[in-house]
């Protein structure tokens, strides 16, 4: 990811942003439009969320594995480095997304017909479980 400037939105937008987009992803939304909006998401995470939610390529590289369609190595490299994932397919059946946080026990599943929607839809789980776990008053939208 390019290195991060002073642009971010405070905790509060932040995690309301990524709960809309969750819905959304619910109603399956185009995959493509949903990597987009999480890398820039990502991008203006707040402190100190922003390490985790680093993804591993700059904004160009990044739509260039959209524009090739190559959604789950979009996903993936949406995820970073901070947190481990996987994606397991089954035959004639939904994906799974896994995300998780290695030395940690909490992880986040998600499921979809897209296997890279269930790895976003994991990683949305787990970023919006951070806000849980921080002990954040607000309430998600």
């Amino acid at each position: 990811m390019e290195p991060r400037d002073s642009a971010s939105l405070d905790a509060l937008s932040w995690f309301e942003s990524l709960a809309r987009l969750s819905a959304w992803t619910a109603a399956e939304a185009p995959i493509e439009n949903v990597l987009r909006l999480s890398y820039h998401l990502a991008a203006l995470a707040p402190s100190p969320f922003g390490a985790i939610a680093a993804a591993t390529l700059d904004e160009t590289a990044f739509d260039e594995l959209l524009e090739r369609q190559a959604f789950e190595a979009a996903a993936a490299a949406l995820i970073g480095t901070a947190l481990s994932c996987e994606i397991v397919s089954r035959a004639g059946g939904p994906a799974t997304g896994r995300v998780w946080l290695e030395g940690d026990t909490e992880e986040s599943l998600a499921s979809s017909s897209l296997p890279a929607m269930a790895l976003v839809r994991a990683w949305l789980a787990f970023m919006l479980g951070l806000n849980q776990a921080t002990g954040s008053s607000h309430k998600s939208a």
